[in-house]
């Protein structure tokens, strides 16, 4: 999907048709036919990952921590625009959405949140060790 995208005109398309049936074997519809079915192919594997973190967001809506609600909401909006570049063709901004949302989605669940707040209030009781040797 990414060629697809960047290439800016339709792969199946030859400037000299017959040198690009000679040279590949298979006719302008046939190519078009290949690169259409990895495309769908491509499209299906990312809808089905976003579907993925979907499933992980509706598990978390239910918290009611103020936190967890803005990651949630956050993690949402991530995930409604990773499915619009995927509409528009845009793996990359696809990827990016998704990471993001992956990341509100860790910080959302209380299992994998570590409290940033706590370690920095901590940061000042790290004890200092001389491992030098001399006493």
């Amino acid at each position: 999907m990414d060629v697809l995208a960047s290439l800016g005109h339709n792969p199946w398309n030859a400037a000299f048709g017959w040198a690009f049936k000679r040279h590949t074997n298979l006719s302008i519809p046939e190519h078009r036919e290949e690169w259409s079915g990895l495309a769908s192919s491509g499209k299906e594997e990312m809808d089905t990952a976003i579907d993925l973190l979907e499933d992980r967001l509706r598990k978390l809506q239910a918290g009611s921590e103020n936190v967890r609600k803005v990651h949630v909401e956050e993690a949402r909006n991530d995930i409604d625009r990773a499915r619009k570049a995927l509409l528009e063709r845009n793996l990359p901004s696809a990827m990016r959405a998704m990471a993001r949302a992956e990341k509100e989605l860790i910080l959302a669940d209380p299992d994998t949140r570590s409290d940033i707040d706590k370690m920095e209030e901590n940061d000042e009781e790290i004890p200092y060790i001389d491992l030098t040797g001399e006493e």
